[in-house]
């Protein structure tokens, strides 16, 4: 994470930008009242922070250890925030409120009669977001690792009725990803 100073130019701002992209990292730019932070998002391991510190405009560069660094209370701390409590909107349901969100589903879309019958009993139990894995990656390859892997008219076929099955029962669904190209 870069920490910019009060005072630093958009030119000095750009330039850790460009000296980020060097390194083979992508630079997530947060702009607040009083500062800027430059979030790293990749591999920190080889980046050389003290050649960051020293640029012009920076006032601090330092490695966040968490795993997921944009999202992490250490990150929101060091970019201002008033809160160091975040809660992320999926549909209308809050994670990280007040209230535990429960996510349930299949671990594996078997067919559209599955979903439903599971998208209904997860309901019935309290779920708030139905889940449904698309792609199941497996230690044996004779396993079935989801309609996914059968290609990308499966996949989409597996994902419309995922999303049908989540307006019958108004819960917001999620599915995981294994790259970001699947990601519209």
């Amino acid at each position: 994470m870069i920490i910019m100073k009060s005072e630093a130019t958009q030119e000095e701002i750009e330039n850790v930008v460009k000296e980020i992209r060097k390194c083979g990292l992508r630079a997530d730019v947060s702009k607040g009242a009083y500062r800027t932070v430059i979030g790293l998002v990749g591999d920190e391991q080889k980046v050389p922070f003290e050649r960051f510190a020293i640029l012009p405009g920076v006032k601090e560069a330092r490695m966040i250890e968490t795993p997921y660094k944009l999202i992490s209370r250490e990150y929101a701390k060091l970019s201002g925030e008033e809160s160091q409590h975040r809660v992320v909107k999926v549909g209308n349901v809050d994670i990280g409120g007040s209230e535990p969100v429960f996510i349930a589903g299949p671990c594996a879309v078997e067919s559209r009669a599955q979903l439903f019958r599971i998208a209904e009993g997860v309901k019935m139990a309290g779920a708030h977001i139905l889940r449904g894995g698309i792609f199941k990656p497996r230690t044996s390859i004779h396993s079935f690792q989801g309609l996914g892997a059968g290609g990308q008219e499966e996949a989409e076929e597996a994902l419309g009725w995922l999303r049908e099955a989540g307006n019958r029962f108004e819960m917001p669904v999620i599915t995981e990803i294994r790259g970001e190209g699947q990601v519209d």
